[in-house]
């Protein structure tokens, strides 16, 4: 029995060290035929290459981790063909946003799973050139051509053992034709549901004139008064709502209730400026509000207690509520709003889905409601919305949520009950908060070190004490200047005669710090402690500087304490060179957006003066790269429109595309608009079927209308000092922006184990680079032709 079991052992062993050998053997024979496949390439668990199942022995010999064959679908070794079926693209010009391969030619997508289970890369884009524009789907010619040929683009080997898995029933093929194909587009700062409620709305972006915005407002009450959404006795009940408007749309003249009274009768109005910071509102409202009147003593303040009667502001001549609401004082006209139904959020949602679509993203961090109204707004999404959709299988595109920061201890309820920080289909992340610091610079509320050059503001009867500056909520006059800071005025170019020069009857501002500083920073070391990412809005050079000494007291990243991804929203202004530093050594995100250059930019010099507008100072996008800081760009919908080829555009150029280019997108944009708006204002589940239909054919229209201006010269920079180039900035909508919202394991890149979220563009951006990997858009501005997600197509189809 002895001699039997040392036999037996020695058999053993010699079996386990053949099995070794074959492993060495045939692995790099293996790994060409087998690139990259499916989910887990961050998976710890080693495998062996020749299929076996289990974890690895102790004394197992190591395997490169570029031979680890991820788990997930199976492998037929004897023919090298991938046995599940799969959504197989091929002849594309495909840029990755993965740095260890940027270009492809072809991508296999699992079926199931929606998953990438392998790459065929190339060396570089020009590997591939397009022939046509026409897609080809199960072309059994195309695809033995391409089987034997290496297809057009990008000969590999990889390519062929894509084209392999064709035989597997269920398994489609598409044949790209050289379209330029790149990652979803993520878009890490939008309020999706808010602005999804908006597009059924007066769309007032866009309005040149004072009689314009009358003729919109017009039309829309016509509309309210005549749809069933109010007739009879609930017309007493609707409010006519709407937004987008900008004074820079027309001039500087601020509006107020007398320009749309008249339009809009006894209707009462909320119209939001395009940066949802500031609200103009008609004398209905007013009335309804309490507002009007001697003492304002029929306002009710249960809901907006602390908020600064200054945010209100008035006639010079009456000192009556002329119609501008700032900041929290909007609050006192929207507590009488009726909140919308979960239903009606839902079909805002799927409006907004849309909507983001045909623009190409697949992927978005909901800041949630903020100043588009009540806290518990956003809480109601998650729950109400989101979950039920999420289960559903209905998220039509992937949401990251976010809810206010006051309410971080439920969060944390929420995560240890559930036990995760997402929903297994990959289209729903919970587990962050979002806070206020300071307002917008249109407003004039955006928090500043010096005074604004151009606000003025009467002062009445209930601002005693304010006759210097205008204060941040529950900041005395006496203090406001009193910080790090030794003197406000005078520091960059404003001095204390300049100030003293101005009307007796007015006050400067600096903008408004929306909530004290020490309830800030106890609630952000509250999440800090419970592992919740923290955003904080943060638009003003003192607002930046007050949320990073926060940080730094929190102590996010330094030695020995936990490093969690928070982020400052927009960091448009920054006092110096130093502070982008400090976000960088904090290990803070920086979440910018290039589109609020090209509307602010106009505003930047009369309000700022041009040290505080320039170089380093100003949508400082090089100078926070060169700082190392991480950064995620954004649009912040609906606060401009979702174009994130402009975007990308802006932040390469510091300047608008090419006019011709940006009318036909905006114009497209317009069109979208008014469909979806009919869409969420009379929940029509015919019409949502319909949508992609409609739009295929307004991007159809778009791009026939830019097709005599496909070149674009060089534009006048704004502060071109601050200019990146092209693939920084795309990586800075696409894995970056992924990494901002913690979606960076599933979207964000075209690498084997994400998800199969793509677009096609009508043509491709790198066109017109120089070997320095300056310039770009040398053939137009790229349009979106279809767009993916899980490798089936949702737009364009």
């Amino acid at each position: 029995m002895a001699v039997a079991s040392k036999s037996n052992g020695s058999a053993w062993l010699l079996t386990a060290s053949l099995l070794a050998a074959i492993c060495a053997f045939l692995w790099p024979q293996l790994e060409d035929a087998v690139i990259m496949v499916q989910a887990g390439r961050n998976s710890t668990v080693s495998k062996c290459p020749l299929g076996y199942q289990g974890a690895l022995p102790a004394n197992h010999p190591a395997i490169p981790e570029q031979a680890m064959a991820p788990s997930a679908p199976s492998v037929t070794s004897s023919t090298t063909q991938i046995a599940r079926p799969q959504y197989v693209f091929i002849n594309g010009n495909i840029w990755t946003a993965d740095p260890e391969a940027p270009w492809a030619s072809g991508i296999a997508i699992d079926v199931a799973t929606g998953v990438i289970m392998a790459v065929a890369s190339t060396s570089d884009s020009s590997e591939c050139t397009a022939r046509s524009s026409r897609l080809v789907v199960n072309d059994s010619s195309v695809t033995a051509t391409a089987a034997a040929h290496g297809s057009g683009c990008g000969s590999t080997t990889s390519t062929k053992q894509l084209l392999a898995a064709a035989n597997i029933e269920g398994t489609t093929v598409v044949d790209l034709q050289g379209a330029f194909v790149m990652p979803g587009i993520v878009d890490p700062h939008v309020h999706l549901i808010p602005g999804g409620l908006l597009l059924a709305g007066v769309q007032l972006r866009g309005s040149h004139s004072k009689q314009e915005m009358q003729r919109r407002l017009a039309a829309g009450a016509v509309k309210l008064s005549t749809t069933g959404v109010a007739s009879g006795s609930e017309l007493a009940h609707a409010w006519l709502m709407g937004g987008g408007w900008s004074e820079e749309d027309w001039g500087t003249e601020m509006p107020d209730a007398s320009w749309i009274d008249e339009a809009t009768g006894n209707i009462p109005t909320f119209l939001t400026r395009m940066d949802n910071h500031m609200a103009l509102v008609n004398t209905a409202a007013l009335k309804i509000a309490g507002l009007l009147g001697g003492n304002n003593s029929s306002v009710d303040e249960t809901s907006n207690a602390g908020c600064d009667r200054s945010l209100i502001d008035r006639d010079f001549v009456t000192g009556q509520p002329n119609g501008l609401l700032r900041e929290c004082a909007m609050e006192y006209v929207r507590q009488h709003i009726p909140p919308p139904s979960p239903q009606q959020r839902k079909v805002a949602l799927d409006a907004a889905g849309a909507y983001f679509l045909s623009r190409g993203v697949t992927a978005v961090g909901d800041m949630g409601w903020g100043c588009f109204g009540v806290a518990n707004s956003s809480w109601v999404d998650l729950e109400q919305v989101y979950d039920v959709a999420a289960a559903e299988g209905a998220m039509p595109v992937r949401v990251s949520a976010y809810v206010t920061l006051h309410s971080w201890r439920r969060l944390a309820h929420r995560v240890q009950t559930m036990g995760d920080r997402h929903h297994q289909s990959g289209r729903l992340v919970w587990g962050n908060l979002k806070e206020f610091a300071d307002g917008s610079l249109g407003s004039s509320t955006a928090f500043m070190w010096e005074p604004y050059l151009t606000e003025k503001q009467p002062i009445s009867s209930s601002d005693s004490g304010l006759a210097v500056v205008t204060p941040g909520l529950a900041i005395s006059s006496s203090t406001m200047c009193s910080s790090t800071k030794t003197s406000c005025s005078g520091a960059h170019g404003n001095s204390s005669s300049d100030i003293a020069s101005r009307s007796a009857n007015t006050k400067v501002t600096h903008g408004t710090r929306v909530i004290e500083t020490a309830e800030l920073e106890a609630m952000i070391a509250g999440a800090h402690k419970a592992g919740l990412q923290v955003a904080i809005h943060a638009i003003g050079d003192r607002a930046l500087d007050e949320v990073l000494d926060i940080f730094n007291r929190v102590g996010n990243c330094k030695p020995g304490k936990p490093c969690i991804n928070h982020r400052i929203e927009h960091v448009q202004h920054i006092s110096n060179a130093s502070a982008a530093a400090r976000l960088a050594s904090l290990g803070l995100i920086a979440v910018p957006n290039p589109q609020h250059l090209l509307t602010d930019k106009f505003m930047l010099l009369t309000k700022l003066g041009a040290s505080r507008a320039g170089a380093g100072k100003a949508f400082a996008f090089k100078t926070l790269q060169d700082s190392k800081v991480v950064m995620g760009f954004s649009s912040d919908w609906p606060v401009v429109e979702v174009l994130p080829m402009h975007s990308v555009f802006a932040a390469v150029y510091r300047a608008e595309p090419p006019v011709e280019t940006a009318t036909a997108a905006k114009a497209m944009g317009t069109r979208l608009s008014a469909i979806h708006a009919v869409v969420a204002a009379h929940n029509l589940a015919t019409q949502l079927q319909k949508i992609d239909t409609i739009q295929a054919q307004e991007t159809k229209a778009a791009t026939v209308h830019m097709s005599a201006t496909r070149s674009v010269t060089a534009p006048e920079a704004y502060v071109p000092e601050e200019r990146m180039q092209l693939e920084d900035v795309l990586l800075r909508h696409t894995s970056v922006a992924a990494k901002v919202i913690r979606m960076e394991d599933w979207v964000g890149t075209l690498a084997a184990g994400m998800k199969g979220d793509f677009i096609i563009l009508d043509r491709s951006p790198f066109q017109g680079l120089t070997g320095k990997g300056e310039g770009g858009f040398g053939a137009g501005m790229p349009q979106v032709v279809k767009t993916y997600m899980d490798g089936v197509c949702v737009y364009g189809c």
